[in-house]
Parts: structure tokens; sequence; C-alpha cells
């Protein structure tokens, strides 16, 4: 028997999907009215910024508040605005090489030239990044990168610290892709690289997307406030769903999200020990 694996996608298997308390959640959020309406904040309504902040001090011990958070219809969604706002056309946004398929052509909408630096074990180079900032100056306004089980090399960058030291003095911010930074097994990967900044030069999205399930269509941008005004001064579309707002909130707040983050890890090693032995 064989069977064919797609490595530059993170689909989550659909056994990860919690129906059962989904579809009681769901209910639940019906029955009661919330939700049912167009409306709230472009920022996302209160309720849900506020669990998100729960949720993302208990993964990472940074303290977070819900005026640093936006609400956007996934991680993608959140890299597109980033982009968008924080860069003007004919600027420079580095990229790590390789990189996230999808995330070169995304960038390239905005009108920016993407510029590709090399990844050494420690992440991304540092050196390089630091000659391609003396080489295009003010116009090198955004780096993405994704410092933990990185997409596709599944690298944990070591050197974070290095990087947000550089962004700081050298004014850029860098973009964090955290979307996999909880699905660890074994030992943990190193602090968020949000953990080293207290200047605005480390912009952290992730998602509920490879926990919960896909088809929500939930994350955030974690700024700080002065930065996610300029991302709602961007933003092209409506305010994000209540009803999924609400959706995701009670699962934050009943501890289901929690519970499937566990239930991730431990299947997604069994998963590798699996694999790795049948290779």
């Amino acid at each position: 028997m064989s069977h064919t694996y797609d490595f530059k996608t993170g689909y989550p298997p659909a056994e990860l999907i919690p129906r059962e308390q989904l579809s009681a959640i769901t209910a639940r959020v019906i029955e009661s009215g919330r939700g049912w309406q167009y409306g709230g904040d472009l920022q996302g309504i209160l309720r849900i910024r506020q669990q998100v902040a729960v949720f993302l001090r208990a993964m990472s011990g940074i303290a977070v508040t819900p005026n640093e958070l936006m609400i956007t219809t996934g991680a993608l969604a959140g890299i597109d605005l980033a982009c968008r706002a924080l860069t003007h056309p004919g600027d420079v946004v580095v990229v790590e090489d390789p990189t996230f398929y999808y995330i070169v052509g995304q960038m390239r909408m905005s009108h920016v030239d993407v510029v590709g630096v090399p990844l050494t074990r420690e992440g991304i180079d540092v050196d390089a990044l630091a000659a391609l900032a003396d080489r295009y100056g003010e116009r090198l306004r955004l780096v993405y990168s994704i410092p933990s089980y990185h997409n596709p090399t599944g690298i944990n960058a070591t050197n974070r610290a290095e990087l947000a030291k550089l962004a700081r003095d050298r004014d850029f911010v860098v973009l964090e892709d955290a979307t996999y930074q909880p699905l660890y097994y074994g030992d943990p990967p190193p602090p968020l690289l949000k953990t080293y900044d207290n200047s605005g030069h480390v912009v952290t999205t992730g998602s509920v997307s490879k926990v919960l399930m896909p088809s929500l269509r939930l994350g955030w941008l974690w700024a700080q406030p002065d930065q996610v005004a300029a991302f709602k001064h961007f933003k092209g579309d409506a305010a994000p769903s209540t009803f999924t707002a609400e959706i995701v909130a009670d699962c934050i707040e009943s501890g289901l999200l929690a519970e499937r983050v566990e239930a991730a890890r431990a299947l997604y090693a069994r998963k590798h020990a699996l694999m790795a032995a049948a290779l």
C-alpha cells in the first residue's frame, strides 16, 4: 500500500475536529441569539479578543490585552493585512528562502519587491539579513518569518533574540507566523519571537485552524495598539464573523481549545513515530 503526502500545505486530519463538542457549542450560540447579525468592530468583537488574549497568555507567558489584537479570517488574511498596512508599493519584503509557497504571490499583491534570505540551522541568516538592510535601507519595511516548525524545513529558530534586535536597530517589522508554535511534542520550541520585542518591531499572527477546525477561518494579529489602528484602516472587508467569533470564544472559555492542542500534539507524535519507522 502506498500513500501520497503533500508536504507544502498544513491540512489538519479530520480526526482532530471535536465534532460533538463543536456541535453542542454551535447549538448553544444559535439558541442564545449571539452572533446572528452583521456588526461588531473591524478589530473583532471584544469577547473574542479577550479570549484569544487568554489563550496567548497561556501559550506564551506574555501579558496580552484585547486592544493589542486584530481578529482576522485566518492567519493568511492577517499576513495580507499586515503587508498592506506596513508597506508601500515599491518597498522590499524579505522572506526566508525557502518559505511557505503561498506567501510570495500574496506579498506581491501589495506591489512590493519580495527578496529571499537564506536559512541556517539557527533560523533566518541574521548576517545576510543585515546585509540586505544595508543594501535596501528604508525600503526594507517587513520581514516574514516562521520561527517555529518552519514550513517547509521544520527548523526551530534559536537566534530569535538576534533577529528581534536587528529589527529594532534597523527599524523594520518582523511578521512572525506562529501558527505552528503550540504544536510540539517532546521539548517545546523556543519562546515566541514576540517575547524579545517591546518596541513594536515584531507582529505575530496565528489561528485556530490547525487545532480546532480549518474552515472556522479565525485568526489574529498581535501588535501594538497603534499598529492595530493601522490594520483597521487597511481592512478591505467587513468585520470578522461574529458567529464564528462567539463559537471560538466559547471553545476557549470552556477549555476545549487547550484540550485540542494537547490532542493534536499526541496525534502528531504518533504519526511522526509511525512515519519515521516506515521510512
